[in-house]
């Protein structure tokens, strides 16, 4: 039974709770519209036979806009024709009335060649107003009447009390008078928007046949009018409007506009990738009109699912790509449309994607509050909608082309990493996948087989992501045709650009795709575990393009040894010896700078420090070290050997906290063992600095000091602002890293600097003298406390003050237990400090993943102060992986002891 299981049975109650639910979980701020002034009020009769006596004249209907564009042409004029204009893509004719984009307009009116066409765009919104049929009969009306005609005063400055009662009945009167219900709307339609475009819903406000007339006519220009184009057709269009904007030929700008996707979802993202919402206000009156259609929808709470006139809509929008455009940026505000586009399956994935796009306001005031609980009611619309979603692919109403379209979009928004799936895109991912493991097999498969078989599906790509998602959180690798996802790796790998990543592959998504690769042909696994032939590749370039080339293939090298230690990390110790000896050669070929045998320095620091690329991932470092905690033995061994041929330090010290407790002290004396004169070389002062930040984080002081002298000594093209203050913050971190108290108490800025860098030099000192008194046995905890306080206050967004504020505070009070239980005002004043770190958290920017886990583990310890076990021990979780899992380990032995004595308490007590 699912979810919404109402829908088995009776569509129309769980078109009623979703309705309902949609409601309340969507809701937006609305903008409270102020009615406009007008010059002049009648009263509502005067202004309804005001109305029925005039009829306007439009500028814009095509043949007033014709005889205007051929006034304009001079005599002899080469210009183009008005319907040479439509062709080119100038001029749009949208239900009788020329249009088209500021954008074009623009162009068109600075062009001195298109004299005419810029008359004819000055002049289209100009309109006049001739008596017709009964000439009103008091005097009042008659003057009104004449101001108009004269253009004295415009339509749109009279009002009246109730404007939408106006509208009513002018409908009704102008279809008595009109033997052509379409001509009758488009007069109607003109004269509403004149009243200011009153809310009325025709299904309410007219008698059923009456308002049956009004939809059947507006529903037969939605059907024929040709301006509202198909979905090749509006390709042709964008591509036509683009060519006269920049003047490019319609090859190059077709290149660039891809071809239409095959399936509605695909197509949201696609119309408004190629298109913006500009393009709404050419099809204005359209856009007008599927308004007053969806209305109807909006207020019938009961009936049929999906309501009929939202079916009929959506029909007719599957067609038409303008109209599709319309109605979904219209179903994008309006949560109880939403609820019959769910309902109707070809639209059902349209509508969770809008879910999961769902644009919520918090406003200025409690806007932490707020935002927490928009993303968890999101989620339970979302949660909804796949369900009913998920229930129409069950029972084939829904191509599965379409389930894989939305995986695929789910995952082109969100951006995953591999430790922190706390988001709101990442959660509804996991719901979807929770449905779609209900499915039959063989939609899973297709599902598989369309998003791996594209051609923009290889690593990296949000298709090639939710392929292996499908196939992991289904339970696939062993029912799919592994070779497409497999040859899709591989020719990723290969066509490696400096922008390819391995951030979208979790650790149990390479643990499946390893498993399809061991399933394919034997040559196509070995490709698999192979794909780059570093060696042969170097061998085949010259002298002045192996850096070049180096530099790619280090890329495509960090990428596949990311993919391996992953899969060898979920499986452990049990993988095959085939994938760690893969493993093995990947991290030896980029160990190290050796042109000769044929290996590049793929570890260098400059790869990490791309913010492009890696820099969406957490470090290689803790992939390789994930691999060697996962294994034992001889393949433990082996690939800690490899990985210690590196002469890149900035790694190996990475590695000393994420590897195994057992390795490290092989890693700091291979650290030990590298001098700065054998390290890989380096192109920047950026590269030599973050060695020296690795060193220092690892706790290595000696090696650092090293490389700080390196640093000294290395020359620049002129002087690097700000080289100074970063020497001054190593040389204490140095100090503090060695407890040398006395000489952090002791130094000063140094000389030659300037205004700003003093300043600077003055607030890291008093920052690192203020940690400094935390952690000296004999400081002063509470001054320092006092000063960390000050800073954090001048500079709440840095996250250093604030995670060393709470540590400082977290210090003070476990001062006599790290591991006690808080009591009296301590714990009243615990419980302040939570509410305080939580509070200057939100002011933070720029928090790494190491910070994170920091904030954690000191959360988590105060939460065991604070009596909290089950909350301190779910919140380390996420550390398993993390530099800091001893520390988490530890930390969650103490709190499964609490919970535990908590249980067995609580057990004698109820006996």
């Amino acid at each position: 039974m699912g979810r919404i299981s109402s829908i088995e049975y009776a569509p129309a109650a769980t078109r009623r709770t979703l309705r309902n639910r949609f409601a309340r979980y969507l809701d937006s701020d609305e903008t409270i519209s102020t009615p406009n002034r007008r010059e002049l009020m009648l009263s509502d009769e005067s202004l309804l036979q005001l109305l029925r006596s005039l009829a306007i004249d439009f500028a814009s209907d095509v043949s007033n806009a014709r005889t205007i564009y051929t006034s304009a042409l001079s005599p002899h004029s080469k210009e183009p024709s008005l319907d040479e204009l439509i062709e080119a893509g100038w001029i749009n004719t949208v239900w009788g009335r020329v249009s088209t984009s500021h954008q074009l307009a623009r162009f068109a009116e600075a062009n001195k060649q298109m004299r005419a066409l810029g008359v004819l765009l000055k002049k289209r919104f100009d309109e006049t107003y001739r008596v017709i049929g009964e000439h009103p009969g008091t005097s009042d009306l008659s003057a009104v009447t004449r101001r108009l005609v004269n253009k004295k005063i415009r339509l749109d400055q009279i009002g009246c009390q109730t404007p939408a009662w106006v509208a009513g009945r002018l409908w009704e009167r102008i279809l008595n008078d009109c033997q052509d219900p379409s001509a009758a709307l488009r007069v109607w339609f003109d004269l509403w928007g004149k009243l200011g475009h009153p809310s009325l819903v025709p299904g309410r406000v007219w008698a059923e046949e009456t308002a049956k007339a009004f939809q059947d006519a507006a529903f037969a220009v939605l059907e024929s009018d040709p301006a509202i184009l198909g979905w090749e057709e509006m390709r042709t269009d964008l591509i036509k409007k683009q060519c006269l904007t920049t003047s490019q030929a319609p090859d190059s700008v077709s290149a660039r506009v891809p071809c239409v996707p095959e399936s509605l979802v695909d197509r949201v993202s696609w119309i408004f990738d190629c298109t913006d919402h500009a393009r709404i206000w050419e099809y204005e009156d359209v856009a007008w009109l599927v308004s007053l259609l969806i209305a109807d929808t909006e207020v019938e709470n009961s009936g049929p699912a999906p309501h009929p006139v939202a079916r009929r809509l959506i029909e007719v929008a599957a067609r038409r790509a303008d109209l599709f455009f319309i109605l979904v940026f219209q179903a994008s505000g309006r949560a109880g449309f939403l609820a019959d586009l769910l309902l109707s399956p070809s639209t059902s994935g349209v509508a969770c994607l809008l879910i999961a796009r769902w644009s919520l306001s918090s406003g200025a005031l409690d806007r932490d509050l707020i935002e927490r609980d928009n993303v968890a009611t999101k989620s339970m619309a979302f949660a909804d909608a796949a369900s009913v979603f998920s229930h129409f692919l069950a029972r084939g109403d829904v191509d599965p082309k379409e389930a894989a379209s939305l995986v695929d979009c789910l995952h082109g928004q969100t951006r995953i990493g591999i430790a922190d799936d706390t988001v709101s895109g990442e959660s509804m991912i996991s719901t979807l996948m929770g449905e779609l493991g209900h499915q039959p097999q063989d939609i899973l498969r297709t599902m598989v087989a369309a998003l791996s078989t594209s051609t923009d599906a290889g690593l990296g790509t949000s298709k090639f992501a939710a392929a292996l998602d499908v196939v992991d959180s289904c339970g696939l690798s062993d029912d799919v045709d592994p070779v497409s996802l497999v040859e899709a790796y591989v020719h990723s790998i290969l066509a490696a650009a400096p922008r390819l990543s391995a951030h979208r592959v979790r650790v149990s998504g390479a643990v499946s795709l390893l498993k399809l690769a061991s399933r394919a042909p034997s040559d196509a696994f070995r490709r698999f575990l192979y794909p780059i032939d570093v060696k042969g590749r170097l061998a085949e370039c010259s002298a002045d393009d192996w850096y070049t080339l180096a530099f790619d293939i280090a890329y495509q090298v960090r990428v596949h040894i990311r993919v391996l230690s992953r899969a060898v990390a979920g499986i452990g110790d049990s993988v095959q010896e085939e994938v760690v000896a893969a493993l093995i050669a990947a991290i030896r070929a980029g160990a190290l700078e050796h042109q000769e045998k044929g290996r590049i320095p793929a570890f260098a620091p400059n790869y990490e420090a791309d913010l492009g690329s890696d820099g969406l991932d957490r470090s290689i470092a803790a992939d390789i070290g994930g691999a060697i905690g996962a294994l034992g033995g001889d393949k433990r061994e082996r690939v800690l050997s490899a990985v210690l041929e590196t002469d890149e330090p900035m790694v190996l010290a990475q590695l000393v906290e994420l590897s195994p407790y057992a390795t490290r002290e092989r890693i700091q004396r291979r650290i030990e063992e590298l001098p700065p004169s054998e390290a890989g070389n380096v192109d920047s002062l950026t590269d030599v600095q973050a060695r020296i930040d690795a060193l220092l984080s690892a706790g290595l002081a000696d090696a650092a000091e090293r490389f700080i002298e390196t640093e000294t000594q290395l020359q620049t093209l002129g002087r690097i602002a700000g080289r100074k203050v970063e020497r001054l913050r190593v040389g204490l971190r140095l100090y503090w890293l060695r407890g040398q108290w006395e000489e952090i108490a002791n130094v000063a800025p140094p000389s030659e600097l300037s205004q700003a860098e003093r300043q600077s030099a003055v607030e890291v000192i008093s920052y690192f003298k203020a940690i400094a008194g935390v952690s000296d046995p004999d400081g002063d905890s509470a001054s320092a406390e006092a000063v960390l306080a000050r800073l954090q206050r001048e500079r709440p967004d840095v996250p250093a003050y604030v995670l060393n504020l709470f540590a400082a505070r977290l210090a003070i009070l476990l001062e006599d237990d790290s591991f006690g239980l808080l009591e009296g005002l301590k714990l009243i004043r615990g419980r302040q400090v939570l509410r305080e770190s939580e509070e200057m958290m939100r002011n933070v920017r720029g928090l790494t993943s190491a910070d994170r886990e920091m904030l954690i583990c000191n959360t988590s310890l105060l939460l065991l102060a604070l009596g909290q076990a089950e909350q301190a021990n779910e919140l380390l979780a996420p550390l398993r992986d993390s530099s800091l899992r001893d520390t988490a380990a530890a930390y969650s032995a103490v709190a499964l002891a609490r919970l535990q004595r908590e249980s067995e308490a609580k057990a004698v007590l109820e006996s």
